[in-house]
């Protein structure tokens, strides 16, 4: 029985000690909403090509670093044999110092992709590279301007995004 006991204690006071040294540090967390014109990266300057996608992204970011994981979508042109698309990824977010309510960040990271085209869907891994800036509107809120590179494994072009979306920091 006074073994038990010990257990018991013991237990509690790691619970405890843990309780407390995780209290301390917040978390800095964020979300943005984007939308804003997608197109697969050739020789050919194509703007017929570009497409429209959305998404949006949940972060966390304690500064200078962050991470970040974003869904977003893109829709078929069937006419032009451009398949839906998906992207799943993941961030790491490396910020610059804040000034005169704007501050520059690079990202790169990893995820999955989806591609859907009729009935024929294709998932693999894609790789994402880029960076941009958040404007201070009125705090929590913000402006975000964002250009990414995705990178497809297989025989899928890479493709270049560039949205706009509103940040909220919480």
């Amino acid at each position: 029985m006074a073994g038990c006991s010990r257990a018991r204690r013991t237990l509690r006071c790691a619970a405890f000690a843990l309780l407390v040294g995780v209290a301390p540090c917040p978390a800095f967390a964020d979300l943005t909403v984007f939308g804003g014109r997608v197109a697969t990266v050739s020789g050919a300057s194509d703007a017929s090509a570009a497409r429209p996608a959305w998404g949006a992204a949940l972060g966390l970011s304690p500064h200078p670093f962050g991470i970040e994981f974003e869904f977003g979508s893109v829709p078929a042109r069937s006419g032009a044999g451009q398949a839906a698309w998906q992207p799943g990824m993941f961030a790491l977010l490396v910020g610059g110092p804040a000034g005169g309510g704007i501050q520059v960040y690079g990202a790169a990271g990893g995820g999955w992709h989806r591609e859907r085209f009729g009935e024929q869907v294709r998932t693999d891994l894609a790789a994402s590279g880029g960076g941009g800036v958040l404007v201070r509107i009125a705090e929590p809120f913000h402006l975000r301007l964002d250009a990414r590179v995705f990178a497809f494994r297989g025989d899928a072009r890479p493709a270049g995004r560039i949205y706009a979306g509103l940040h909220v920091a919480f």
